[in-house]
């Protein structure tokens, strides 16, 4: 729910496409941004919506990282937050340097992003979303 609650925002697993679902509170309309999947976040001005998706190229697209190992995938690839513009669906892409697997946190004053690979322990992502850079922590 946005902070506002003026929207909803649903990521779905449609057949092998990922999807985000945004509700109109109010009216119940939903709309969608396909290639984007969840979690998912708000800034703190409800304006934006935060998802991530899969990097570019031939990285690992199973759900959980044994089964990467298990199936020996290409290398994976790192993954980008996709930013959704509530209001027109557009959408911008900010890359995630090193980060395979994101779980992210939107913070409550400013448009940050911090984002961690759920599958690595030293991996810490900062990402502006105003700006749409990402810098890698140390």
């Amino acid at each position: 729910m946005s902070p506002d609650d003026k929207t909803v925002a649903v990521p779905l697993v449609l057949g092998d496409t990922h999807v985000v679902v945004l509700v109109d509170a109010a009216t119940g309309v939903a709309r969608h941004v396909e290639d984007a999947a969840g979690p998912v976040g708000f800034t703190p001005d409800s304006t934006t919506v935060v998802s991530y998706r899969e990097g570019s190229g031939e990285g690992c697209r199973f759900h959980t990282k044994k089964e990467c190992v298990l199936r020996q995938p290409a290398p994976a690839t790192a993954s980008e937050l996709v930013l959704i513009d509530v209001a027109d669906l557009s959408t911008a892409i900010v890359p995630l340097p090193g980060i395979e697997a994101p779980t992210f946190f939107c913070s409550r004053t400013g448009n940050l992003v911090v984002v961690a690979d759920a599958w690595s322990s030293d991996k810490l992502v900062l990402a502006d979303v105003d700006n749409g850079v990402a810098t890698q922590m140390a």
